[in-house]
């Protein structure tokens, strides 16, 4: 799914020599947003994140896969492939918080360089959609250089590969949105992973600063990491009785939900 929060530029460029099985895919402003095309044809992604049962993924109506790493990408993109899925591939860029130093200039050459590789063996697959560096960089951190070494992967690959857009994924906090929109302006198109807040994700994104286009990279209701669990008049929790049904009851009488 593609979204906007302003339609803003335009960083679509007119391609040419295209490589033999390449769908080009670009993200064109429109007068309400932004679009995303591939081949030339607009797409909108109704995927899954995951790398198995990909028949029924095709078979539920879906068109779309997300990957979050290069592992085992050979055989799941072959198989997207042959049932009409596209994928939205990981490069990984490790978090800080799996002690990795963005101010180590020789870990970070050795990063890029990876990610280069990758791009150069994944790029002209014919079911790449779109590249995602990284997943929750913001993940339990402030600060901001992550995202000035993100930028500089985003113009690689740009250089690399100007038939697919890049995007990186963030956490629903969206505490880090400003230092992306300030320190990453090649980035083509942010993901957010949302859980419970769904219909509130635009105007957090609005209030946090962003301006482009968006896409939601995860959803679903509320997990554990994101406090304890919904509570309705009285103070007493959500359970979910025998019968599959969401109710209320006494914390002594019922499983919490």
């Amino acid at each position: 799914m593609l979204f906007s929060c302003h339609s803003d530029g335009n960083k679509a460029d007119a391609l040419t020599q295209v490589p033999t099985g390449v769908l080009p895919v670009q993200i064109k402003k429109t007068a309400t947003g932004y679009q995303l095309l591939r081949g030339g044809e607009p797409y909108f992604i109704k995927g899954v994140a995951g790398l198995q049962q990909l028949d029924r993924v095709k078979e539920l109506g879906g068109n779309s896969i997300r990957l979050y790493t290069t592992n085992y990408a050979d055989a799941i993109m072959d198989k997207a492939q042959e049932q009409g899925l596209t994928v939205m591939l990981g490069l990984w860029m490790k978090p800080e918080y799996e002690d990795f130093d963005y101010y180590d200039r020789k870990a970070v050459a050795l990063q890029n360089d990876e990610i280069r590789r990758q791009v150069l063996r994944f790029r002209n697959h014919p079911a790449l959609l779109m590249w995602n560096v990284g997943n929750e960089l913001d993940n339990h951190t402030n600060n901001p250089r992550a995202f000035q070494i993100l930028n500089d992967v985003v113009k690689m690959i740009h250089e690399l590969d100007p038939y697919h857009p890049v995007t990186t994924t963030m956490t629903s906090s969206l505490h880090m949105v400003t230092a992306v929109e300030r320190f990453c302006p090649d980035l083509d198109v942010l993901t957010v992973n949302v859980f419970s807040q769904l219909g509130h994700i635009r105007s957090h994104l609005v209030g946090n600063g962003w301006s482009g286009p968006y896409i939601v990279g995860e959803f679903g209701a509320r997990g554990w990491w994101t406090g304890e669990a919904p509570k309705p008049n009285g103070g007493r929790p959500w359970t979910k009785a025998a019968t599959g049904k969401l109710s209320t009851s006494e914390p002594d009488t019922r499983k919490q939900w």
